[in-house]
């Protein structure tokens, strides 16, 4: 339950004491209804002095009243509209039967008239304990907090004087015990981090002993200033565990000195402070060199730090072909950043000495940036240090989108360029047309493109990959546009026609509707548009509605399934295809198959699995597309079904967490272009691999 839903009721009683206990009979006023009922416990007896409290459905409160001795209650004087009830003992229920309010029945209320909500408690148990401190003493004042591992039910109170404590909780349910003492947490029994926490399920009528001691605590303390060694005040202090689970935060005082307690054990420890620069104990710019940080029990370790003084760094940024300079730019440097407004020159302040690396990125559409605009300097404090970053010039391709009828400008289309042979889809939209209908694609590599146009949303116009001459739906078909590093190209005016739809039904080989995704292209995992897919219905219905009026082949992907353009095909140009009408309806059902299956292991360079879950992705040889991708099991297998007959290249992309390395590859290759073609056999035949990082490159 939410806690504001918690603060509300618990104000709402403490107001309701004095002022609606006794409300028991609906008003006489025609205008108004009320809410009566009874409130029994999970026996059938009559649960006495229960707040019952009514809200409106968006639980803002209302009014309430009081259950008398035989369980009894009357909430009058309701305007009529949709009401939730609470029941409020040292357990809140709401009607009927539930601990969330999300989930509350709504009561219908109308003039005049009485709605009954009768209720019966749900069954209740109890957890309580005694808390010792680490010497065995009783632990006074500290907060338990008692969480369901399902329902999201939280109650909170403080241990007594004697350290005890005793919490009414919901029964047939489970319960996580937990500790708050000093800002730090604690988990029963006797645990750090709650994912070692023990869960503790309670039986109707059932008392649930948890009896804990408080881990051994120390203390760190310190203070922290700027480079002249003045105090840095409300600095942030962040504790971690060596793991980067957070331990503790605290902030600086007037005189840049903190405390934080924590559990007896190794932390890091960072500052955030008035330089808004992140660092590490000890002047550490990286959590990697930071100092390890160990706090005995009962002890208090000192960690004084301060800024790390700083320089300058000047950057210039150069056409790589005529040396000249880019007058326009922007470049970083430890979370600083400078723009050369036109001058061609950049300079950083406040960058912490040290080896910093130096980005750049040309506010200028003609120069490309690469995978390595940057540079590595040392910076001296209180000294300038020079930047140097060369860049080649990108080719543009410049356009005009329109209404193939009428040739008026259509803004806010969207243009995607792919590498004829490779259609995997960006994780962007694309590059977007003026309210003059003018695009811009730049900044590019130079090469061969096709064009794929995604229509305004909220439009009649149908997508369409760019043609020759107006628009069509294969990709082959569509006009390729070599470009040249530094070369502007422009292109006919693209046309937009008239979408129409395509319905259908995506089933499985017995006729069963399956859920899917269907689309134009082949679905690409990330965060972009993905191939401009939509998902079907649970029983596999779909309308594609955005479709310009030309011949399309229709992709679609179902888990247990192999993935398939129309046909059964595994390649799309050799898809069958579908007729779109503009402004009209075609149908076309679909079946999907298991196909054949490649399968096999995910092992590090020394065996053993890659557990975290590395993730297989399957290219289509011949035209790019993800054919089908998966993560692998614990134990390393993995398994996809495929389209029989197609060729493939495997890329892979597995997460090593013992030795927290990435590895991103290819089976038997060093790229997509040299990778190994496997071969799909027939239906029902398997293929296996085993990737290996390292030894399939």
């Amino acid at each position: 339950m939410p806690t504001s839903v918690y603060r509300r009721i618990g104000v709402a009683a403490a107001a309701l004491a004095m002022t609606l206990v006794g409300i028991t009979a609906a008003s006489a006023d025609d205008t108004t209804g009320s809410i009566s009922g009874t409130y029994l416990d999970a026996h059938g007896d009559p649960i006495v002095n229960a707040s019952v409290q009514v809200f409106t459905s968006d639980q803002t409160f209302v009014s309430a009243g009081t259950t008398d001795d035989s369980g009894t209650y009357t909430v009058g004087d309701l305007a009529p509209d949709g009401y939730i009830v609470a029941f409020v003992t040292d357990l809140t229920q709401w009607a009927h039967g539930q601990t969330d309010p999300f989930e509350a029945t709504v009561v219908n209320v109308t003039a005049g008239t009485d709605s009954v909500v009768d209720e019966t408690q749900l069954p209740t148990g109890t957890l309580t304990g005694t808390l010792t401190d680490a010497d065995g003493s009783p632990a006074a004042d500290v907060e338990v907090l008692v969480s369901s591992t399902s329902n999201g039910f939280e109650h909170e109170l403080p241990t007594d004087g004697n350290g005890q404590w005793s919490i009414p909780v919901f029964a047939n349910e489970a319960y996580q015990v937990s500790f708050v003492t000093d800002g730090i947490t604690q988990y029963a029994p006797g645990q750090i981090e709650q994912g070692n926490a023990q869960s503790f399920p309670v039986a109707p009528d059932q008392t649930v002993t948890v009896d804990d001691q408080l881990l051994p605590t120390g203390t760190i303390t310190g203070q922290y200033t700027d480079a002249a060694g003045n105090p840095d005040v409300n600095a942030q202090v962040n504790i971690d565990f060596l793991d980067d689970e957070f331990a503790n935060f605290t902030t600086t005082d007037d005189n840049g000195d903190f405390t934080a307690t924590v559990f007896a054990g190794s932390y890091h420890v960072n500052f955030f402070g008035s330089d808004n620069h992140l660092q590490w104990a000890f002047g550490q710019p990286t959590e990697d060199t930071a100092a390890v940080i160990t706090v005995e029990p009962g002890g208090t370790t000192v960690v004084n730090d301060s800024h790390v003084p700083t320089g300058t760094i000047t950057v210039d940024a150069t056409d790589a072909s005529t040396g000249k300079a880019i007058a326009s730019f922007c470049a970083s440097a430890d979370s600083e950043v400078a723009c050369s407004n036109g001058t061609g020159v950049a300079v950083i302040h406040d960058v912490r000495a040290g080896d910093q690396t130096v980005s750049v990125t040309p506010n200028n559409p003609r120069f490309f940036s690469p995978t390595d605009n940057s540079v590595v300097v040392h910076v001296v404090a209180g000294q300038n240090t020079d930047a140097t970053i060369t860049y080649q010039k990108a080719a543009i391709i410049r356009t005009t989108i329109v209404d193939a009828e009428t040739g008026a400008p259509v803004p806010n289309a969207c243009v995607m360029t792919f590498v004829p042979g490779f259609t995997v889809w960006p994780d962007f939209p694309g590059y977007c047309s003026n309210s003059k209908g003018v695009v811009r694609i730049a900044p590019l590599d130079a090469n061969s493109y096709s064009l794929f146009v995604s229509a305004p949303t909220g439009t009649t116009y149908g997508d369409q990959w760019v043609g020759e001459a107006g628009g069509t739906g294969v990709e082959t078909n569509a006009l390729v546009v070599k470009v040249a590093a530094g070369k502007s190209v422009t292109i006919p005016p693209i046309k937009l026609d008239r979408a129409g739809t395509i319905t259908g039904q995506v089933t499985g080989p017995d006729g069963t509707g399956v859920a899917a995704l269907i689309g134009p292209n082949a679905f690409t995992p990330g965060a972009g548009v993905s191939g401009q897919d939509i998902a079907t219905d649970a029983t596999g219905h779909y309308a594609l509605t955005n479709l310009g009026p030309y011949q399309w082949p229709i992709f679609a992907m179902a888990d247990g399934f192999a993935s398939q353009w129309t046909g059964g095909a595994g390649n799309r140009n050799q898809a069958q295809t579908v007729q779109v009408v503009a402004g009209a309806t075609v149908t076309n059902d679909i079946t999907m198959s298991t196909g054949a299956e490649l399968h096999g292991k995910a092992l590090t360079g020394d065996g053993t699995a890659i557990a975290d879950g590395g993730l297989i992705i399957a290219y289509n040889a011949k035209t790019g597309d993800i054919m089908g991708s998966t993560f692998s099991q614990p134990d390393g297998s993995f398994s996809i079904p495929m389209e029989p007959g197609q060729g493939i290249r495997i890329q892979y992309d597995f997460f090593d967490q013992p030795t927290q390395t990435t590895y991103v590859g290819w089976f038997d290759g060093t790229n997509e272009a040299t990778a190994r073609v496997l071969h799909m056999p027939v239906a029902g035949k398997k293929i296996r691999i085993v990737l290996v990082p390292g030894e399939n490159l």
